[in-house]
């Protein structure tokens, strides 16, 4: 009986023994796993599998560059190789306009102005602007606007003496102080008028070129490409015949003419009136007071 009671005691210290080394073992393991993490694969029955949770940064794919097709801007500047002499031309030293705007732009390098044209005293009107640099004509324009105000203030007859232009300025001539001149060019030949004002051409040009963008006028204005007007036979019928400095009788008498035949021009006609120049004298006549041939 005795021997029995030692038995089951050492039993029981026995499996107290192994208790408490089980226990021990789990709470040894959870410490390991905690600091080695990786080992936790040993403890799986199933094979180790590393799944990654670093998630890649994914860049949106590059647009294609589309390069802009930029419309070239139409000016009325000559290219390099159609610019030729001012002094090739007949000028005047009477100013018959004026330079009213000018403005200047860098994409792509231009200028724009505006103004008006025609002589002042007898109305006579200019089909055509020309521009100079530095003793080159680089560029023209037309006379084509209505000018309500220059009509009033200035002569009735230059009712449509306005004009507009737009001049490149990467490769206009360079020199000393220099300036954008306008010109009015006559009907009656060769001649041109200057007109008031000048537009400063200092620090215009810009860095980089653009010429690329620019389409320049290609209908040039050249002094032997200019239609000479026809001289005729001037028949004066009256004794003494008035020149007007405009088209009526109540207008200004600017000089007289005799009877006879005088060769000159017949540079405008309106209303029963003609404007005539003429050597004796340049202005507006009746036309029931000559004939022309």
């Amino acid at each position: 009986m005795g021997h029995d009671n030692e038995r089951s005691d050492m039993i029981i210290r026995i499996l107290q023994v192994l208790a408490v080394g089980f226990v021990i073992a789990i709470i040894s393991s959870g410490i390991l796993l905690l600091i080695h993490p990786e080992y936790a694969s040993f403890l799986d029955n199933e094979p180790e599998t590393h799944v990654s949770t670093h998630q890649p940064k994914l860049r949106p794919p590059k647009a294609p560059v589309i390069e802009e097709q930029q419309q070239p801007v139409t000016v009325q500047s000559y290219d390099l190789k159609d610019r030729h002499l001012l002094e090739l031309w007949s000028l005047m030293s009477i100013p018959a306009g004026h330079i009213d705007t000018v403005k200047y732009s860098k994409s792509p390098s231009t200028m724009e102005l505006s103004g008006w044209a025609g002589h002042a005293a007898l109305g006579m009107r200019f089909a055509y602007i020309l521009f100079s640099a530095c003793g080159q004509i680089i560029g023209h324009t037309v006379v084509n606007l209505v000018r309500p105000d220059v009509a009033k203030n200035v002569h009735d007859n230059l009712l449509q003496s306005g004009w507009r232009a737009r001049l490149g300025v990467e490769d206009l001539p360079s020199c000393p102080k220099a300036a954008l001149q306008a010109w009015g060019l006559a009907p009656t030949g060769n001649i041109l008028w200057p007109l008031n004002g000048k537009a400063d051409l200092e620090g215009t040009r810009p860095l980089p070129p653009t010429k690329k963008h620019i389409k320049f006028n290609s209908d040039v204005l050249h002094p032997s490409r200019v239609t000479l007007p026809q001289l005729r036979k001037i028949q004066i019928l009256a004794n003494r015949a008035n020149l007007r400095r405009c088209a009526g009788t109540s207008c200004k008498i600017v000089g007289k003419i005799k009877r006879g035949t005088h060769a000159g021009y017949i540079v405008e006609q309106r209303g029963g009136w003609a404007l005539l120049q003429l050597k004796d004298g340049a202005g507006w006549m009746a036309q029931s007071l000559f004939t022309a041939t």
